[in-house]
């Protein structure tokens, strides 16, 4: 028979951290985020107009394997950001060869299509962290 012992460390509830100690661990959480996010720019293709679909830089897909949020050829539920505001519920699909996407799926597409055109800009934010896309014409 194992004799298990517990352990246990005594502190202050009044212990706070020092104004160092503060900058440090909010710095260390801005790193932490920043990791989590992928931006870029692209003008509105065929692809996103038509089918709300966005093929996403190759940063995105080895982040996604990396903390291991779905399967090769699987998707994971995002909320996705219209430029007016509004939310509409997608998927980001992992893929091969570092290619994969967003979608908002077909109901979602005419909210989209009244949003965008194909001479907008527009900036793409992908947070891994929160799972939200955010599109903004730029």
């Amino acid at each position: 028979m194992f004799d298990i012992h517990r352990y246990s460390v005594k502190r202050s509830q009044n212990e706070s951290l020092t104004s160092e100690q503060k900058q440090k661990l909010d710095l260390a959480k801005k790193e932490l985020l920043s990791k989590n996010i992928v931006e870029f720019n692209k003008k509105v293709n065929k692809t996103l107009l038509n089918e709300g679909k966005q093929t996403v830089p190759t940063k995105f897909n080895s982040l996604i394997d990396s903390h291991n949020l779905c399967t090769l050829h699987g998707s994971v539920p995002f909320d996705i950001i219209l430029p007016n505001g509004e939310t509409v519920r997608g998927q980001m699909y992992y893929g091969d060869n570092n290619f994969g996407y967003y979608y908002s799926g077909s109901e979602n597409v005419m909210k989209l299509k009244s949003q965008i055109s194909m001479d907008n800009n527009l900036e793409h934010n992908i947070n891994l962290f929160t799972r939200i896309v955010r599109i903004n014409r730029i």
